[in-house]
C-alpha cells in the first residue's frame, strides 16, 4: 500500500533556505583556509625569498631551455642551421655552476656523489628545496647533452637516430631523477648528522615505509628503460632504397633514395625520418607500426620530482 506525503510549500521554502545556508557557510569556511593557507605562503615567501628566487629563475631556464631544444629539433628537419638550443643550454648550465659554486659551503653537491652533504638534512623546507635544486640540475644537465646532438649535422645523425638519442638520454633523466631524491629522504628519514636524534626503530620504519612507496617510481622507469633499450637496438620501421624518380606525397618533391615503409609504401629518406620521428602509422593507407615516438622531438618531462 503506497503512502503519498504532501509537502506543503512553507516547509518546502524552509528546507531551501536551510541548504542554502550551509552552503554559505561552507563556502565562507573555504574562503578562511584559502586566505590562512595564502598567510602562510606569504610568511614562508619572506623568510625564503632568495631561495624561492633561485629556485624559480632556474625553472624559468629549463622551461627556454627545453623550447629551444624542440625549435631546433624541428628546424633541423628542414635543413636550417640549429645553434639557438646549444646557446641557451650553455648560458643556463653556467648559471648553474654559479649556484652550485655559491652553494659550497652547503656541500650539495655531494649528493651526485652519494655523498652526504656538508649540512643537515632534518629541515622539511630544506629538503624539499634540495629535491627541486637536484631536479633542475640533472634537466640542465641533460638539456645541455641533448643540445651537443642536436646540433650534429643531418648527415652525420639521421633525423631518426637523433630521436633515439634524444629517448635514451631523457629516459636517463629521469631515472636520476628519482634516484637522487631517494637519497636525500634517506638521509632525512635516518636523521643523518642531525641536531635532533629519534629513536632507531622509529628511523628504520619510516625509511622503509619510504622506500615501499618509492618502488611504483622505479618499476615505472624500469618499464620505459626496456622499450628504450629495445628500441634502441631494434631496426627502424623503414629502410632506404635507391628507387626510379618518383613524387614524394609529403613533400612533393622528385627523389631516387627511398625511405621504404614495411607496408611498401615509400617517400622520401628525408621524409620518412622525419615522419617516422613523430608518428607511428602509414602517412598513405595507415598501418600502425610498434616504435617509441615519446621524446623523440627533444620535450623533457617537465614534472617536479621532490619525493
Amino acid at each position: 500500500m503506497a503512502f503519498i506525503v504532501h509537502v506543503s510549500d512553507d516547509t518546502a521554502d524552509h528546507c531551501a533556505l536551510s541548504n542554502t545556508s550551509k552552503n554559505e557557510s561552507l563556502n565562507l569556511r573555504i574562503l578562511l583556509h584559502i586566505a590562512f593557507i595564502i598567510l602562510l605562503a606569504t610568511k614562508l615567501y619572506f623568510e625564503h625569498f632568495l631561495e624561492i628566487l633561485l629556485l624559480l629563475w632556474l625553472f624559468a631556464s629549463t622551461l627556454y631551455v627545453h623550447k629551444s631544444i624542440r625549435q631546433d629539433v624541428f628546424s633541423r628537419c628542414h635543413d636550417e642551421r640549429v645553434y639557438d638550443c646549444l646557446l641557451s643550454s650553455s648560458v643556463a648550465t653556467c648559471y648553474l655552476l654559479f649556484l652550485h659554486f655559491s652553494l659550497g659551503d652547503k656541500g650539495l653537491y655531494r649528493i651526485f656523489a652519494f655523498l652526504p652533504p656538508y649540512s643537515a638534512m632534518d629541515d622539511l623546507w630544506f629538503v624539499f628545496w634540495t629535491c627541486a635544486l637536484v631536479d633542475g640540475t640533472v634537466k640542465i644537465v641533460s638539456s645541455l647533452c641533448k643540445s651537443l646532438f642536436v646540433t650534429i649535422p643531418s648527415r652525420n645523425l639521421p633525423t631518426y637516430r637523433l630521436g633515439t638519442v634524444l629517448v635514451t638520454l631523457e629516459c636517463c633523466s629521469l631515472l636520476l631523477r628519482n634516484i637522487y631524491p631517494c637519497f636525500i629522504w634517506v638521509l632525512f628519514f635516518t636523521e643523518f648528522n642531525g641536531s635532533h636524534q629519534s629513536p632507531m626503530l622509529q628511523k628504520i620504519l619510516l625509511t622503509m615505509f619510504y622506500c615501499v612507496l618509492k618502488m611504483g617510481s622505479f618499476v615505472y622507469c624500469l618499464r620505459s628503460w626496456k622499450q628504450v633499450w629495445q628500441s634502441l637496438f631494434a631496426p627502424p620501421p623503414f629502410k632506404v632504397e635507391t628507387l626510379v624518380t618518383q613524387r614524394c606525397i609529403l613533400c612533393h618533391g622528385d627523389y631516387t633514395l627511398a625511405g621504404v615503409l614495411r607496408c611498401n609504401h615509400s617517400v622520401c629518406e628525408s621524409c620518412v625520418q622525419t615522419w617516422c620521428s613523430r608518428h607511428t602509422f602509414c602517412p598513405t593507407c595507415n598501418v600502425t607500426f610498434s616504435h617509441q615516438t615519446q621524446w623523440r622531438d627533444g620535450s623533457m618531462d617537465l614534472f617536479v620530482q621532490l619525493y
